[in-house]
């Protein structure tokens, strides 16, 4: 079986709704991920971006399904899109 990739799965996260964008403001941005085991917490701030899951390594598929709603905007992103919440441009 192949093992799923990181932007297979950030995918999967996006196409079950299972993306909630609380709020992109200037360079902040605030969401949370459900994911196979939990709901993660994913931020940008000053600092960069993190995740609150236990994968430490490069980024996990919860920043990377955030990362493409902000970067793609949610119209490109169904799935969060319900949840969105713009403020200005991220």
């Amino acid at each position: 079986m192949t093992r799923e990739t990181v932007v297979d799965k950030a995918n999967r996260l996006l196409t079950a709704g299972a993306v909630w964008i609380e709020t992109v403001a200037h360079d902040l941005v605030r969401a949370r991920v459900t994911g196979d085991h939990d709901t993660y917490v994913v931020t940008r701030d000053h600092r960069g971006w993190r995740c609150s899951c236990p994968a430490r390594r490069g980024h996990c598929a919860h920043l990377t399904a955030v990362r493409l709603v902000c970067e793609e905007g949610p119209a490109n992103h169904p799935g969060a899109m319900p949840h969105a919440i713009y403020s200005a441009t991220a």
